[in-house]
């Protein structure tokens, strides 16, 4: 559901001789090695510009543009370049097993979880489309039913009253489909942060219309 092994290794990993995070899904096109639907293709797509693709003023120009016309699979992702975010996870609290996660947490249990953190240059194309479009959709990568396996909240979106489902597809076989997946992650809190903020913004469109000295 995540996309990545235990040890946090991408499911789509390349090969020993390049960076581990330096791959594309342009070999699994129909999700059978890494789940259409998982986290990691959730939150970036990784298509389009990237390394691999037409390089060149002209090829890599005609690519930005969309041309020649992407395939129908490859278009529900197509603007993956104008929304990509630096982001990291840190986590906080003691570390909990497979096992102990199967249990009722106990009296006194230590607060855990994860700080995740985003830079980017608008807020409403990047962070907030990432989570709306991609992430909570119900409809992404042409699915239905099913939002983010990790952070999505089950709660029903517009016109699709389940959203509770993940779907693996499998080679020469039905996609195998779980459902009712319980909600797992729960958002304690969040903010905006400015950088520069908003004083030394104010400062900055103010400092050219002050008069300076002789």
């Amino acid at each position: 559901m995540v996309g990545r092994n235990v040890d946090g290794v991408p499911l789509m990993a390349a090969g020993t001789n390049a960076a581990v995070n330096d791959f594309l899904y342009d070999a699994d096109p129909s999700g059978t090695r890494c789940p259409l639907g998982a986290h990691i293709r959730r939150a970036n797509p990784r298509n389009a510009d990237l390394f691999g693709h037409p390089a060149g003023l002209i090829a890599g120009g005609l690519s930005r543009l969309g041309l020649p016309r992407p395939k129908i699979r490859a278009d529900l992702i197509a603007s993956t370049r104008f929304h990509r975010l630096l982001r990291r996870g840190r986590e906080y609290g003691p570390s909990l097993s497979p096992e102990e996660a199967l249990e009722p947490a106990p009296a006194g249990d230590p607060p855990r979880g994860l700080h995740f953190a985003c830079v980017c240059a608008n807020i409403s194309r990047q962070f907030e489309f990432v989570q709306n479009a991609w992430i909570m959709s119900t409809k992404f990568n042409g699915m239905t039913g099913e939002s983010d396996p990790l952070l999505g909240d089950r709660a029903a979106m517009g016109n699709c009253s389940v959203a509770g489902n993940f779907s693996i597809p499998r080679d020469g076989q039905l996609a195998r489909r779980l459902t009712r997946i319980p909600q797992f992650v729960t958002v304690r809190g969040g903010a905006y942060f400015f950088m520069p903020s908003l004083r030394a913004l104010r400062y900055i469109a103010q400092a050219g219309s002050q008069t300076r000295p002789a």
